[in-house]
């Protein structure tokens, strides 16, 4: 009876939880014109588990209130009452409302991102340092919930906290300038706005998939980090299908003039002091409350270096290429409406075509918000650009639809264009130009296919795509991701030791002296008359000196010995030109095998963006993989090697004594190198245990991906991320002798590392992308940033920093 009961009860079992909520924020119902559509319902996937806060799979709502000393009761979405009325009613003075509203909201936020992704999303974890058995490592904790606070903080201020994981928000009393807009003294909760809540969840959800962007490396990361967080907000208005109608209607479907729908966080904005929303899209109003339109402007991109001010540019330039995407579905629909002449007739336009050109809004968006959030899977893992983004974009788009009917991409690579936003190292703004192709494929597939030491690498991913396509569990997708990145790391560890372990083995042509020594000791041991101390030419001559001495003499013996000599002379020939060519063939192999290595070696650069240093000819053979010198000094900087060779092979120009100079300033470039034993497997008793050294470097993020396309066909990927970083350390007139502490602590990290795209059914490398370690543009780039930044705009302030977005968001 139990199991017909539960069978008929999953029957049953709901798909969303309808939860109320305000399409923007309080503000809006106090007006007339707004006050119907800006009550929504929210459609939230249902979750059986959900407990009272309320508590679920990936949300934990917490209502505190430090400055009160208030605990609020925590809501049961769960109660029947609650359940009939599609959750409790919007309200201001509501502290289960507030609950309520933070959890609808986040939920739809994530369900976007999930579907986006193809698979589901994992928060950033807890990382810290363990020790054990003298070992020291990091380690990664799991985060199941990412924690909403409702009512955190008293002040005009949300953010992400990525060392809480948490979002806290705050309230605050309203102060408008202009009394009309807004009520003197309302209370303004933060956890209110639509807007607010989904931007704070996307920062929690980039800094799951790329925990290096909050690290500001170029003056674009913290931006795209804001940009993008308004992105998704943004576009998950068209999602509220009576507020689209409403402003479709009010717009006349021309979407470009002033609406709500390109419009974040009304209600804050006015309540500290602005004359409209806290940012527009579209626009902006200006003292005298007359709305003006953006129009792109590429000098903005060049000049406005603060997070927010140079994310809205980004934003701008992905709502334009929305509004052509749109204009370019809905030109039928114009052309008949108006007979072919595209020009609107006076008045309201008919509800059909109000429904029809809302359909296609949504359409376009929807389509427009999910290229976006599925490029972030093919950005780099450090220093990101916008450049880099419409990259992803166009590389996402056309993996996934690889017919472009509507010219979405077209749209994306034009408005980026108008806004004078272009990617680093392509030589045109062609589809085909902007796609991270792979131009040596071929080689590289060949030595991921034949290579025993990538072959490893590639094996782990194998296995690591066996396992993860079947779980559903997030807690074991993040134990399977995480023994995977280490068993990863291993195999890349082990690629790094061979190849340093085979140069040492093929160092390179020998003497020819000690070679010429070792064949004339094979002759000595065939002739008696031949003296081992001579070289060559000088043992022919020689025996030709006594041959001719024994030319004069008639009797049989000495005959006897001239036909001996002769025979010694022929056979010292042949032995030596069989030697030589033997030795020939032995450089000729020695040459190849360090060419293939160096084959390798370049591959694996290419692969990852890391600097890979290898020993030189004159290693000793001492089981360490790098020559003496760089062992000395890698010992006596306490783990560090300089680098300054490597570098100024790529730009000689700004470097003097081994240091790159930025506007007289000067900085030694060090890589980090870890060592370790290495023990064979064979070696049971660890008898011919090797200490090796390999550049230290970071499996930084192991995700999948399982995506359906328009075709129906799905696609199985796997995307690996590594970075590594480089350390600057600026040169002081009375520098004390350089050690691990001294460079750890006084260095500028600066980092390169590659993303990585698999097809995980083969696997096969589909696309490379990366960030090389070693690019010294962008070295002298990042050294000029922190050169010139101040104040709050300063990225190296903000790396500093354990709440980033705090600052960020401060009246902003």
């Amino acid at each position: 009876m139990s199991t017909e009961k539960d069978t008929s009860t999953s029957r049953y079992r709901p798909l969303f939880r309808r939860l109320r909520g305000y399409a923007f924020d309080p503000s809006l119902s106090t007006r007339l014109e707004m006050a119907e559509v800006n009550l929504v319902v929210f459609k939230v996937k249902w979750e059986d588990s959900l407990k009272k806060g309320p508590i679920g799979e990936y949300l934990e709502v917490i209502d505190i209130d430090p400055a009160s000393k208030a605990f609020y009761e925590p809501v049961d979405l769960n109660d029947e009452y609650i359940l009939a009325l599609d959750g409790l009613p919007p309200s201001e003075s509501n502290p289960q409302f507030h609950q309520q509203m933070v959890y609808a909201v986040a939920m739809i936020t994530i369900e976007n991102f999930e579907k986006a992704l193809g698979r589901k999303v994992l928060w950033s974890s807890f990382d810290y340092k363990k020790e054990e058995e003298k070992r020291k490592y990091y380690r990664e904790e799991f985060v199941q919930r990412l924690r909403l606070y409702p009512h955190a903080i008293r002040e005009a201020n949300a953010y992400y906290s990525p060392d809480k994981k948490a979002v806290l928000f705050g309230y605050f009393v309203a102060r408008p300038p202009d009394e009309t807009a807004i009520m003197p003294g309302t209370l303004v909760f933060t956890c209110l706005s639509h807007d607010i809540i989904a931007h704070e969840v996307t920062h929690a959800l980039i800094d799951g998939q790329h925990k290096q962007y909050v690290v500001a490396l170029t003056e674009d990361t913290l931006a795209l980090h804001e940009a993008f967080s308004d992105i998704v907000a943004l576009f998950q208005h068209f999602t509220f299908p009576e507020v689209l109608k409403n402003q479709i209607a009010q717009t006349r479907g021309e979407l470009e003039n002033y609406n709500l729908l390109g419009e974040l966080a009304q209600q804050l904005g006015l309540a500290i002091g602005n004359y409209g929303s806290l940012r527009n899209a579209l626009g902006s109003k200006d003292k005298d409350g007359k709305w003006q339109l953006t129009k792109p402007n590429p000098l903005l991109y060049k000049t406005v270096m603060e997070a927010h001010g140079r994310g809205a540019i980004l934003v701008a330039t992905i709502f334009r290429a929305f509004l052509k995407i749109y204009k370019a579905r809905a030109s039928d629909l114009f052309r008949i409406y108006t007979n072919g002449t595209g020009v609107l007739p006076e008045g309201a336009i008919h509800p059909d075509m109000v429904n029809r050109l809302a359909s296609e809004a949504s359409l376009s968006a929807k389509h427009v918000l999910s290229m976006c959030i599925r490029a972030l899977d093919y950005c780099p893992p450090v220093r990101v650009n916008f450049g880099d983004f419409l990259r992803a974009i166009i590389t996402a788009d056309n993996d996934l639809v690889a017919d472009d009917d509507y010219a979405y991409r077209v749209a994306f690579i034009e408005s980026f264009k108008e806004w004078g936003i272009y990617p680093k190292n392509i030589f045109s703004l062609s589809e085909e130009s902007l796609i991270y192709n792979i131009l040596n494929r071929k080689e590289i597939e060949s030595y991921l296919r034949t290579d025993a030491s990538f072959q490893r690498v590639i094996n782990e991913i194998e296995i690591f795509s066996r396992r993860i396509f079947k779980e559903q569990n997030r807690e074991k997708i993040f134990e399977i991701g995480n023994d995977s990145k280490f068993r990863l790391h291993r195999a890349i560890r082990r690629l790094m030791v061979t190849l340093n372990k085979e140069r040492f083995e093929n160092k390179g042509k020998r003497e020819k002296l000690s070679v010429y020594e070792r064949t004339i000791n094979e002759l000595e041991k065939e002739s008696r008359h031949i003296d081992a101390q001579y070289e060559y030419d000088k043992a022919i001559n020689s025996i030709n000196n006594e041959k001719t001495q024994l030319v004069v003499q008639t009797d049989k013996a000495s005959k006897l010995k001239i036909k001996e000599l002769d025979k010694a002379i022929e056979y010292a020939k042949e032995l030596f030109d069989r030697n030589r060519q033997s030795i020939e063939n032995e450089f000729t192999e020695k040459e190849d095998a360090q060419k293939e290595i160096g084959k390798r070696l370049q591959i694996l650069e290419e692969l990852s963006g890391f600097i890979v240093p290898l020993l030189n000819e004159n290693a000793p053979n001492e089981g360490i993989y790098f020559d003496k010198y760089t062992i000395d000094e890698i010992e006596k900087t306490e783990g560090f090697l300089s680098v300054s060779s490597l570098l100024k092979a790529e730009n000689k120009t700004i470097f003097e004594d081994n240091h790159i100079v930025i506007e007289g300033e000067k900085y030694q470039p060090f890589i980090k190198i870890n060592r370790r034993l290495d023990k064979p497997k064979s070696d049971k008793n660890n008898k011919n245990n090797k200490l090796v050294y390999y550049p230290n470097f970071q499996v930084y993020n192991l995700h999948y991906s399982l995506r359906v396309g328009p075709d129906s066909v799905t696609t199985k990927q796997v995307i690996l991320s590594l970075y590594q970083d480089l350390y600057l350390l600026k040169r002081q007139p009375d520098q004390p002798e350089l050690n691990f502490d001294y460079i750890t602590e006084e260095s500028l990290v600066f980092r390169g590392g590659s993303t990585l795209i698999i097809e995980a059914s083969k696997p096969e490398l589909k696309y490379r992308i990366v960030k090389r370690v070693n690019d010294i543009n962008d070295i002298k780039s990042f050294l000029k940033l922190e050169k010139t930044g101040n104040g709050e705009t300063n990225p190296f302030v903000m790396q500093s920093l354990l709440e980033p977005f705090a600052m960020l968001h401060r009246d902003h």
